[in-house]
This record gives C-alpha cells, sequence and structure tokens, in this order.
C-alpha cells in the first residue's frame, strides 16, 4: 500500500492532509469534512479517517483497508485524504498537483514524543489486554520512546514543509494555535479551502472538534482523555530523554537559526509571541 500511497495523484481541489502522527491531524480531517459538507448536523462517522473499507469516512492513502477506496466519491464539495507519509516520500506528488492542497501540521516535539507514547499505550491496551495498560506501563514508559527517537524524523520532515510554506497550494497549521484559539485556526483552515463559514456552521464545527467532545466520542479512535496541551511532553519526560529531544532540534537549528521550536513559531510569524510563551 506505501507503493500506491505514494503513487497517488490528488484531483483538483482534493485536500490531502500529511503530518507525523499526533499532531493534530484528526482535528484537522474532522474539520475540513465539515467545511467539505457544508452541513450544522452530521454523522460523526463521517469525519473520521476510514478503517473498515465502507461508509464515508476519510480515506487513509497508505492504510491496508482505507487505501483502496482513494478513487472513491466522497460527500462534499472536494475530497479529503489522510497520510502520515513523509514529504520526503510524496514530494514528487506535492509537486506535480498544482491544483490539489495540502495541509501538514507542526506541534512541539516533546509534545509529540509524548503524545506519540501515550497513543501506542492505548491501543495497546485496547486492542491487546482489554484495556488494561498496566503490564505495558511496567515495561515502557514516554521517556524510552522518546530516546528511542519516536515517533522517528519528526525533524527532519518538519524541515522539509519548513522549505515548501510558500507554494500557494501549501498550508502549515500549529498544533498549539489550534489549542491556544480554535476558532482563529479553523478560520484559516476555511479560507485556505475556500469555504465561506456562516455563524452556525461555525459554531457547530467548534463544538463538534472541540477535544473533549471528539476524545467522548466512538467515532475518533485516536482522541484519548486528557490530551489536547501543550508543554506535558517536556514536563513529562525525564531529563535525558528532554536532552535527546533538544539533541534532535539541533538539525532545524542549524538549518533555520531557530534554537527551538518556540523560537520557530516566532520566525514564522513575523516575530510574534508563541501562543504559549508564558508557561515556559
Amino acid at each position: 500500500m506505501i507503493e500506491c500511497a505514494i503513487g497517488f495523484r490528488p484531483k483538483a481541489k482534493d485536500v490531502v492532509t500529511l503530518t507525523t502522527p499526533k499532531t493534530g491531524q484528526t482535528w484537522l480531517l474532522a474539520q475540513l469534512r465539515m467545511l467539505s459538507i457544508g452541513k450544522v448536523s452530521i454523522d460523526e462517522n463521517q469525519l473520521a479517517f476510514n478503517m473498515t473499507g465502507s461508509g464515508d469516512g476519510v480515506p487513509w492513502l497508505e492504510h491496508s483497508v482505507s487505501g483502496n477506496l482513494v478513487d472513491h466519491p466522497q460527500p462534499g464539495r472536494f475530497r479529503v485524504f489522510k497520510s502520515h507519509l513523509k514529504l520526503q516520500q510524496v514530494r514528487e506528488m506535492v509537486l506535480a498537483s498544482p491544483d490539489a492542497l495540502f495541509i501538514t501540521c507542526l506541534r512541539s516535539p516533546h509534545d509529540v514524543c509524548f503524545s506519540f507514547f501515550n497513543h501506542i499505550r492505548a491501543m495497546w491496551a485496547k486492542r491487546c489486554n482489554g484495556g488494561d495498560a498496566s503490564p505495558f506501563d511496567a515495561a515502557y514508559d514516554a521517556s524510552m520512546f522518546a530516546l528511542a527517537g519516536l515517533p522517528t524524523d519528526y525533524e527532519h520532515n518538519l524541515l522539509e514543509w519548513v522549505e515548501l510554506r510558500h507554494m500557494p497550494n501549501v498550508l502549515v497549521m500549529w498544533y498549539e494555535e489550534m489549542v491556544a484559539d480554535p476558532l482563529d485556526a479553523m478560520r484559516q483552515l476555511a479560507a485556505f479551502v475556500q469555504v465561506e463559514l456562516s455563524p452556525e456552521l461555525e459554531a457547530s464545527i467548534l463544538k463538534t472538534t472541540d477535544y473533549q467532545s471528539m476524545a467522548a466520542s466512538p467515532a475518533f479512535v485516536n482522541v484519548f482523555p486528557g490530551g489536547g496541551k501543550y508543554g506535558r511532553g517536556r514536563a513529562s519526560l525525564s531529563a535525558e530523554a528532554v536532552a535527546e529531544v533538544d539533541a534532535r532540534w539541533q538539525a532545524v537549528a542549524r538549518a533555520t537559526g531557530c534554537a527551538s521550536y518556540e523560537a520557530l513559531y516566532s520566525s514564522m510569524h513575523d516575530g510574534a509571541p508563541f501562543p504559549f510563551l508564558h508557561n515556559r
């Protein structure tokens, strides 16, 4: 399926989300699908990625089942796709598809590591042990994941997206903006896909995609209670793991001159302060 996903060429007006895991893609997919369909009331299963191969969920390009639906019609004014492929793998797709739209989302690397651990922990407990994570907790912790470099190549992928951020059909979103000001972030998304928001649709999207609402919905299987925050990674990882994540960031620092993720945000926003700078 990876080869098929890499070879996929979206049609005009298609929207492809390409993100590292745990950077806000589920939020993007839900909002994009609501913007596409344009209805205030909607089946939440249409907003999440399609795992079963049936129904109107969002196709996941490299998924063993969902990936077979990439050429199928979708509800709404534009098609939406999910992928975790790295930009290095799909750069040709992006460059060869000027009439399609591509969206990625960036997040603090410490929080990405921490959230990725919590995701794997919760999925293992659910799928392998009846919801009980205690054996997993006895064997692993979040710092082990960070020290192992999981998820892999995040910083390199981030750099590649920074390089393409000025392309007119590329949008780089920031997880922390989505958390700090969800209304403004949603309006950015709507403007990019050229959807005019009514007050009713705006309110419905914000309500449906509120983090706690998504965490409580069975439709969004990879959104877990307690997330949707900034800073938990740095606060929860061991000093050694924090230092390892900081060391990986040096590749970004050398390329951009930005010593931290927060500094990169400010640099990309004409010196504007990072949304949660007061928490540091």
